[in-house]
């Protein structure tokens, strides 16, 4: 599927996410496009690419007319569509957010192709000519030459939303936690989020969570006479058994030996 159409905003255009892969080019006005949390400026000529399922939208500025041009087109699409670009710079394109450079002569030449595209229709664009696959390929090879380094931006985005999650974490460690739902909260597919997690931190999701989960129990043990069943519970184990095996390979001792090493130390 292929969807090619302007839309004039003069609200904000709100956070969602869908299947396809978005291409947007500012023609007139002001605003910000929203990317997670994250927030770029969104001036006439300057072009963003979208990859598929990340959270973005588009805020304007003191309800002041935004137009913007949006080519959307399913993954298994894309390549046939684009033909133009090469696979390598294909690879790049869609390994994350990318924006073009906030540059006179580069937003003239995006706003030049977006007009020609205006010029053979002005409505939504269903099944599209030669001619507009053909200025297609030119925006985004003119997108691919100037836009600010995507490595740069990807991890920029990828950290941002890492570090909010690993709050998160921080502060909901004793609750059920997923790869999934992180990876949602992170507006990053699975296989995405498992490896810049990994990336990140040096571990998978699951053993950073026992880290923490490991560390309130130490913690516990060290300043509180609480029972260690509800103690493991409190910290996240459901399982008594695992609880202790998970406790015994980080610290080479049981729970009820750690803290009785505690008390002969003095700690307690």
């Amino acid at each position: 599927m292929f969807l090619g159409f302007k839309l004039s905003l003069t609200q904000a255009l709100q956070a969602h996410r869908h299947n396809m892969h978005e291409f947007v080019v500012c023609l007139s006005g002001h605003g910000h496009y929203l990317i997670g949390d994250e927030c770029y400026e969104c001036t006439p000529g300057r072009t963003l690419f979208i990859p598929s399922r990340i959270l973005h939208g588009i805020n304007t500025l003191d309800n002041q007319p935004l137009d913007v041009y949006f080519f959307c087109v399913e993954p298994d699409k894309f390549n046939q569509l684009i033909p133009g670009i090469a696979a390598q710079d294909l690879r790049r394109l869609l390994s994350g957010v990318s924006i073009a450079k906030s540059d006179s002569a580069v937003s003239q030449r995006a706003l030049s192709i977006a007009e020609k595209v205006l010029v053979e229709s002005d409505s939504l664009i269903e099944s599209p000519s030669y001619m507009v696959v053909a200025l297609l390929n030119e925006l985004l090879a003119s997108h691919l030459s100037t836009c600010e380094s995507m490595q740069g931006l990807q991890w920029e985005f990828h950290s941002k939303s890492l570090q909010k999650v690993m709050d998160w974490i921080a502060e909901n460690f004793a609750q059920e936690i997923s790869v999934d739902t992180m990876a949602d909260r992170a507006n990053m597919s699975r296989s995405t989020f498992t490896r810049q997690f990994r990336k990140h931190t040096g571990m998978s999701l699951i053993d950073y969570c026992l880290q923490l989960r490991i560390q309130a129990a130490t913690d516990a043990l060290a300043n509180s006479d609480t029972p260690i069943t509800e103690l493991a519970y409190d910290c996240g184990f459901t399982n008594l058994s695992y609880f202790h095996r998970v406790f015994r390979r980080h610290t080479s001792m049981s729970p009820g030996e750690y803290r009785s090493f505690l008390r002969f130390q003095g700690v307690k």
